[in-house]
């Protein structure tokens, strides 16, 4: 969305950037009231007519078709600025953008990308340092008009593999299985699936979530046995409340299977023992309305992040036979009024936890074995820290991904027990001679009209940028589901900057930008927050000389 915005920004900005006038009429739509009646309320629809669910009557085609060329005709001025842009973004594309390899068992999974494919190819080595193909996915998707991958996943023993497609674009995907040895497909098919599975522990067993084909919704968890027709497949849990969206997963040692419930505000976790997959799904603890957890599992303990009785969450510890009896959880972690705790990673010998405060993410770890805890930093104004693919507990390593407005995405390794080393394993390749000191990424707070301090974040080119109120402005922001834009690096921002264009993210309330409050304080009632905080940011940046305020682009 970010992209097309850009193009319609510079399209409207750019000088010289005109549009037709009185080359083709804009199309009007003709007026037949039809009178409907619903709920006890009668209301009259003039466009009832241009409902058409077959897709077939030759009267509204004919209006579609009347609005297409009239697009057309309207943007053709601007068809070489449009195929300039086009080839300027994918001018800074590295064609073969392939994944870190991560060591998982026996071998080292990754993806990566030959020239000319669109799609990866999925692939691992073992000890010798050979590459097995387990799957080129651009020949699955030969023939195909759309090809959508699902979730991939390698058997516990690494003899099979499992992948999920769509191919309509339904988000509705088949899950097919591959002996990656012999590159033979087996006969089994699981259909309208969400598109990933979880093997349990024999090999024999995997479990997948099906789909409601009317409401897209995936809500009934099923086993399937091997060898076996998938109408023989047994239900273990069926989501009644369709306020929550379920999820599967497997604990970091692979002792449990786990299923997630979440909804707006209230969470749930239920879990299996992978080692006997024939048994049931029990939660760790009953679901309470407004009450949100997630459970990581070390030995016979869970670490459980929690907001109970801590707004901003904080991190509790209990015996797995005592997790449903909260007097006996243990703080390990207290609340922060201040810092939202985002996420936690428990190794064997680490507990690494992902903070948010002030806006800026942070990660701390913190060693069992008496070692002094530390904390990873980073000192641009504004950027994106995480957790990336960490897939075996028994670990002295941790690997993180960073990102700023001026830095492409990183991947570091730190060698926990010797915390100076860090290891840049790759970073994000921008072609066409990207220069990062060529410009400068800020951060401030605005006040809003109540008070309230808003962060921005904000990247211009050094020499293309004057503080007097000159250059155009393009501003992002997104305010609802507690969803936080992040000040990461986008290479097609690069073709605002580069013709003088400020890039502001507005980190505005109804996002957890400043924690679980910031969000509460844009939804429901506090609504309107999210749309002042926007406003009040653009006319401060205006006039603080960011931006012209003839030249925003929201």
């Amino acid at each position: 969305m970010r992209t097309l915005l850009l193009t319609l920004g510079l399209a409207m900005l750019l000088p010289g950037c005109s549009t037709p006038k009185g080359q083709v009429s804009a199309p009007v739509a003709e007026k037949i009231p039809h009178v409907m009646t619903l709920h006890g309320v009668t209301r009259t629809d003039d466009y009832y007519w241009m409902r058409d669910d077959k897709r077939q009557d030759p009267k509204v085609l004919a209006h579609l078709n009347a609005e297409n060329r009239y697009t057309q005709a309207y943007f053709k001025p601007l068809k070489s600025l449009q195929d300039g842009l086009f080839n300027e973004l994918t001018g800074r594309l590295v064609a073969d953008e392939s994944s870190v390899p991560y060591q998982w068992h026996q071998h080292s999974y990754y993806r990566r990308y030959q020239e000319g494919g669109e799609y990866p190819l999925i692939a691992r080595k073992g000890s010798d340092g050979v590459e097995q193909m387990m799957l080129d996915v651009n020949e699955r998707a030969k023939g195909h008009e759309f090809y959508g991958l699902g979730g991939v996943s390698v058997s516990p023993d690494e003899t099979m593999l499992a992948f999920g497609e769509d191919v309509l674009s339904r988000r509705v995907y088949n899950i097919y299985f591959k002996d990656i040895e012999s590159g033979a497909m087996i006969t089994d098919v699981l259909e309208n699936t969400e598109g990933r599975i979880v093997w349990g522990n024999d090999n024999r067993h995997v479990f997948y979530i099906a789909k409601d084909l009317q409401t897209l919704l995936g809500y009934r968890v099923y086993r399937h046995e091997l060898g076996t027709p998938q109408s023989s497949d047994v239900l273990v849990y069926e989501e009644q409340d369709d306020a929550y969206y379920i999820s599967l997963g497997k604990s970091l040692d692979e002792s449990q299977i786990v299923l997630f419930h979440e909804s707006t505000t209230t969470s749930e976790v239920s879990v299996l023992d992978a080692n006997d997959p024939l048994s049931l799904f029990k939660p760790v603890l009953a679901r309470e309305e407004g009450h949100e957890y997630s459970v990581s599992k070390l030995g016979d303990s869970y670490y459980i992040l929690t907001n109970w009785q801590a707004t901003n969450f904080r991190l509790m510890k209990v015996a797995i036979k005592d997790a449903a009896d909260k007097s006996k959880w243990q703080e390990v972690v207290a609340h922060n009024p201040n810092a939202r705790i985002e996420d936690e990673l428990v190794l064997k010998d680490y507990l690494v936890i992902q903070t948010r405060e002030n806006g800026l993410t942070r990660i701390k770890v913190m060693p069992f074995n008496g070692q002094k805890p530390f904390e990873l930093s980073f000192d641009e104004p504004a950027y994106v820290l995480g957790l990336d693919v960490n897939a075996q507990q028994d670990s002295d390593k941790l690997r993180i991904f960073y990102s700023s407005l001026t830095t492409p995405e990183a991947i570091y390794e730190y060698h926990l027990s010797n915390p100076d080393r860090r290891d840049l394993l790759k970073q994000e390749q921008v072609l066409g001679g990207f220069d990062a000191s060529q410009y400068r990424a800020e951060r401030l707070f605005v006040t809003a009209r109540d008070g309230a301090k808003v962060p921005v974040s904000l990247v211009y080119r050094k020499d293309k940028f004057k503080k007097d109120g000159t250059n155009p402005l393009y501003q992002y922001g997104y305010g609802s589901y507690g969803y936080t834009v992040e000040p990461d690096f986008s290479s097609s921002v690069i073709s605002l900057l580069d013709r003088g264009f400020v890039y502001a993210i507005a980190h505005v309330r109804g996002s957890e930008m400043l924690g679980r409050p910031w969000y509460d304080a844009g939804k429901l009632l506090n609504k309107n927050n999210t749309f002042n905080d926007f406003i009040d940011v653009t006319t401060a940046l205006t006039e603080q000389g960011y931006g012209d305020k003839n030249k925003v682009v929201a």
